[in-house]
């Protein structure tokens, strides 16, 4: 084969299959039951970081991420239904809060950090909890 019949990729397909990945925890799949919602939880997580310093604002004012349906699709991949679709597992299990605001309004997110903590803190406990304590005990034990 000569370097004249090597096939060379376009940039835009090069740019297209080396996009951003998309990362999810595997913890988040299994606190939430499923890929959607831990993506979406992956993605506010992350936007929630990016809010900054929000020292200046009331507490009931922080950690609000407003973010169309259409910038959630361009993040996530997910379609308008499984955005809303994974908002409600998460808004179930007390992960999120919603509220609309403005006109026309516009929907806010935030993440609620604690229950998300704890419930991540519970999950690790019942997973992990046996083996770590079984490690204690054998690096205590004098040989």
């Amino acid at each position: 084969m000569s370097a004249n019949d090597t096939q060379v990729l376009p940039a835009e397909m090069l740019l297209e299959v080396f996009d951003e990945p998309i990362v999810i925890p595997r913890a988040y799949v299994r606190l939430t039951g499923g890929l959607m919602p831990a993506l979406f939880l992956a993605t506010l997580a992350a936007l929630t970081e990016d809010l900054g310093d929000q020292s200046n604002q009331s507490p009931d004012q922080r950690g609000w991420v407003f973010v169309t349906q259409a910038e959630w699709e361009r993040l996530t991949s997910l379609s308008r239904y499984e955005q809303e679709a994974a908002r409600r597992v998460l808004s179930d299990r007390g992960f999120i809060a919603q509220i609309r605001r403005g006109l026309p309004a516009r929907l806010g997110i935030r993440l609620e950090v604690q229950r998300v903590a704890d419930a991540l803190r519970r999950q690790a406990q019942a997973t992990y909890g046996d083996f770590v304590a079984a490690r204690r005990m054998a690096d205590a034990t004098p040989i």
